[in-house]
């Protein structure tokens, strides 16, 4: 009789936020669409957040960010280096790779940072594998996978 209670008390306590959660979630479309035209909002406790002058803030600090000129000091990406296999890459009309084909590249970075090395190595691995299924004339998109282009080279 105890444990049955003592169920009937904790169902009383979750029916309402079951409740409200349950509305929140079958009517999330309307209640966004609801704040989203919300301009200005009082809380309790004298707080107030007026969100037109927040968004016309940010949207003004955008553009003068954008137009602000880099400084001279930030780090430049690096270029993938020119090298013999690079430019014969590019003549025809392939994507060149970051290491230029000299694997001693990698070696480098993982001296340093091996997880950088090993990210480098995989980014070089997709781009030859894309380059390999552009030369053997096999259609893929932007976003297939490697594996799925490995697939469809060993298909052609």
């Amino acid at each position: 009789m105890e444990l049955a209670r003592l169920i009937l008390e904790y169902v009383k306590g979750l029916a309402w936020p079951t409740a409200a959660l349950a509305i929140a979630v079958m009517f999330r479309r309307d209640i966004r669409a609801i704040l989203a035209r919300i301009q200005k909002a009082v809380l309790p406790g004298g707080v107030t957040v007026d969100f037109a002058e927040e968004i016309r803030k940010t949207k003004e600090l955008a553009t003068r960010i954008e137009a602000a000129p880099a400084p001279p000091d930030r780090p430049r990406a690096a270029a993938v280096p020119l090298t013999e296999a690079n430019a014969r890459m590019n003549n025809l009309g392939l994507k060149p790779v970051p290491s230029g084909l000299d694997m001693d590249y990698y070696k480098d970075i993982a001296a340093r940072d091996p997880v950088l090395a090993l990210a480098g190595l995989r980014i070089e691995c997709e781009i030859l594998i894309k380059n390999l299924a552009k030369g053997w004339r096999v259609d893929f998109g932007p976003h297939d996978s490697p594996m799925r282009i490995l697939r469809r080279l060993r298909d052609a």
